[in-house]
């Protein structure tokens, strides 16, 4: 089925809406950066980064094919940020996580229907085939953020080789269902996603110290999901996110339709 990926734009609205909680969204902007799998980050801890130098090393893969590779910058800088939140955590401690601190089930949880339905929904995105689910469309998913990192990434130049490098791609073939897309991101001229560390609003420094809202992540939520019902109502104003200019037309757009 046709799956869709985000805009820089939309990335942009979503890295700094506050109202979504840190854990959430450094999950988020890592994926879409990096390219992994949701089940590799997840699976992450301290010690498996070298931020000093910028690398990543993910042995344990679901290709067991253990890989290393060099971290875009903005992403080593806001993840050394997050660490220091977070009381310096030793290095035996998991990266991402719940607001409060349980480990993620990527099967259990429902994190794809908090990330569509609650959190794209309160950054202010409203792009209409996110949401739209037919005989022939599927949609957004936590999943669509590797999407994501691979059609922007062939759309600004990247060669397959260092795309493949992160997503562990076994094949051409695999990264080819996403050169539609890539296409079609050049022809709009939408650019790359911006620094991690400079679209998180917690991380922007004013006057030499951090900017309010970079507390610790909370240590209590409720269990499991917030409903969404209730936490949809939350939403971020324009000030938090920023002013943003038109979006794209998305007249003839195409998306790939084959699975990863």
């Amino acid at each position: 089925k046709a799956k869709s990926y985000l805009y820089p734009q939309e990335d942009r609205k979503l890295m700094g809406c506050k109202v979504i909680e840190l854990p959430y969204r450094m999950l988020y902007g890592v994926l879409d950066r990096e390219g992994m799998r949701l089940g590799e980050a997840v699976g992450l801890r301290w010690a498996d980064f070298d931020l000093d130098r910028g690398v990543i090393r993910l042995d344990e893969n679901k290709t067991d094919d253990p890989r290393a590779w060099a971290l875009d910058p903005g992403v080593t800088q806001a993840l050394a940020k997050w660490r220091k939140l977070r009381k310096d955590e030793p290095t035996s401690a998991l990266v991402f996580v719940h607001p409060d601190g349980t480990p993620h089930s990527v099967r259990n949880d429902g994190l794809s229907a908090l990330f569509r339905d609650v959190h794209v929904k309160q950054a202010g995105i409203t792009r209409p085939e996110l949401f739209l689910r037919s005989k022939s469309r599927l949609p957004l998913r936590v999943h669509d953020l590797r999407a994501t990192f691979v059609t922007l990434s062939l759309a600004n130049g990247k060669t397959e080789s260092w795309v493949a490098d992160r997503t562990g791609h076994r094949s051409s073939q695999m990264i080819n269902t996403y050169r539609r897309d890539a296409r079609t991101a050049a022809e709009l001229a939408l650019g790359p996603l911006l620094p991690l560390d400079q679209v998180i609003p917690e991380f922007k420094k004013r006057s030499g110290r951090a900017a309010d809202g970079g507390d610790a992540p909370p240590k209590e939520r409720a269990k499991n999901i917030v409903p969404i019902s209730s936490s949809s109502k939350r939403r971020c104003s324009k000030t938090s996110v920023g002013q943003e200019g038109l979006e794209p037309s998305t007249d003839g757009l195409k998306v790939r339709s084959s699975t990863d």
